[in-house]
């Protein structure tokens, strides 16, 4: 069979990441910062030039969020007119036992965060005021444009982001079984570099459900590997 499905569509990816107020920083509204990004791979290397990335959310007011592509319409426009190049999406986390929409941006120039945050403001955006958070352990939901290529059946790489690759599973499952999926499968296996999240992701009539694998240099064989664990581990549901 040859392989050369693609998907191109919108979707989000499930996590759970500890998130905090950044030391030393003082903003209006409130910022929280990502302290541990994609654990699951960065906890087991110890490499001093691997740098990780950093995200920053924008909590929104929950008694006037933004839709989604309010959000995205919203960043265009500021994009075209900000000093700095910057990227950012919709995005909901958990705080104080309740679900909050976010704007997660992906840079960590926090000299001029104001100077952002000041531009969602000026297009109607409305955050919550500034508050101190200890790190906590946050589920998020980050959503997206999926551009995917299959390699193999059901294992498809994302053409964006050479570290990023989506196991398709049969269907969702509930996030603290997940979790226990994936300390089962690094236990049972050699590979354990890598950080999995959940991914779900829009087709026509349905949502299709994937794992998504963070790691750097994985191969096919470990994809394989890791695809069949994931499947069967949910088959014994």
């Amino acid at each position: 069979m040859e392989n050369n499905r693609k998907i191109a569509s919108l979707g989000y990816v499930s996590k759970e990441e500890k998130l905090g107020t950044i030391e030393g920083k003082v903003f209006p509204y409130m910022v929280l910062e990502d302290k541990n990004p994609f654990p699951g791979y960065y906890d087991r290397i110890n490499s001093p030039g691997d740098r990780r990335p950093a995200f920053l959310f924008f909590v929104m007011n929950p008694a006037k969020t933004a839709r989604p592509d309010e959000i995205i319409r919203i960043t265009s426009k500021i994009q075209k007119r900000f000093k700095r190049d910057f990227d950012a999406q919709p995005a909901s986390i958990s705080l104080y036992n309740h679900e909050h929409d976010c704007i997660r941006i992906d840079f960590d120039e926090f000299y001029i965060v104001n100077d952002l945050l000041k531009e969602y403001v000026k297009e109607g955006i409305e955050f919550l005021k500034a508050k101190e958070v200890e790190p906590y352990n946050s589920f998020i939901k980050v959503y997206g444009f999926f551009q995917l290529e299959e390699i193999e059946t059901g294992i498809f790489r994302n053409i964006t982001d050479q570290y990023k690759y989506y196991l398709e599973i049969p269907e969702t499952v509930e996030w603290k079984l997940f979790k226990n999926m994936v300390m089962t499968t690094k236990n049972s296996s050699d590979f354990i570099t890598f950080d999995a999240a959940l991914a779900s992701i829009y087709q026509f009539c349905k949502i299709a459900d994937f794992v998504r694998i963070f790691a750097d240099n994985i191969s096919l064989d470990n994809l394989r590997t890791l695809h069949k664990r994931f499947n069967y581990e949910i088959e014994r549901l």
